[in-house]
């Protein structure tokens, strides 16, 4: 084994345990499905769904360790070609150091945009007298075909800088997370509102449809048809796109 594949090997040990652990505490009663409940689960007219939201809407400090421990379970596979990259081309760890402060830091901010985006569909789905997880079902799939669905899966695949300071890790990182905020942020919003007791599964099937999806190629950031396709999928799993997936 070449010392490249064994700092890969090693790269993608780390991050798949940090993973597993991540997953391992996102048990249905843990403090990371508190929030998901309160919000989608009462039947309640406008005024209820409000007055639980008020109940909910805790600090921070509360809710944030359970949501960033959700975004490890999540993101650490899909960031593993990222950072095998840039061990690879800066070889410094305060430069991932940063990358990875920043990319948490939009995932921080993240969260309260999906908090409230949950209570907002809850409420608009009320007044449409339709399920709260049709309607989020719904608006992602929308998210799906826009342009600017692609242009944040492009974002993703940016390279690196070739300055190695830290400002420039730092914007690194932050484009990266905004870039992947884009992508998988509406399904992650599904994913809660299809099932607020337990949204283990369904953030894992979402895992596993995103990894795939940033195996493809850049494209133009146009209109498309939220379906997959076939040949597009055939391109994701060529061994080719896996053996290229360590530097995307």
């Amino acid at each position: 084994m070449t010392r490249a594949a064994a700092h890969r090997l090693f790269v993608v040990a780390i991050l798949a345990a940090v993973s597993a652990i991540a997953w391992s505490h996102l048990s249905p009663g843990s403090m990371a499905m508190d929030p998901v409940p309160q919000i989608c689960g009462g039947e309640g007219g406008i005024s209820e769904v409000l007055t639980e939201f008020r109940l909910a809407a805790e600090p921070p400090a509360v809710w944030l360790a359970p949501w960033m421990l959700m975004v490890a379970a999540m993101a650490s596979p899909l960031l593993a070609g990222r950072l095998i990259q840039l061990t690879q081309l800066t070889g410094r760890l305060f430069w991932v150091a940063a990358f990875l402060i920043a990319f948490a830091a939009v995932w921080a901010a993240a969260g309260e945009i999906i908090f409230q985006l949950m209570v907002s569909l809850h409420i608009a789905a009320h007044i449409l007298h339709a399920p709260p997880a049709l309607v989020s079902v719904a608006l992602a799939l929308l998210w799906q075909a826009t342009p600017w669905k692609q242009r944040s899966l492009n974002l993703c695949h940016l390279a690196p800088p070739p300055e190695g300071t830290m400002l420039a890790a730092l914007r690194f990182g932050g484009l990266i997370g905004l870039g992947c905020f884009g992508v998988c942020g509406p399904g992650m919003l599904a994913a809660m509102m299809l099932s607020p007791a337990d949204s283990r599964l369904p953030m894992l099937f979402v895992t596993l449809l995103l990894f795939i999806e940033r195996l493809a190629p850049t494209r133009p950031p146009v209109w498309r048809l939220p379906i997959p396709q076939v040949g597009a999928l055939r391109a994701c799993l060529s061994p080719r796109a896996i053996k290229q997936w360590a530097v995307r």
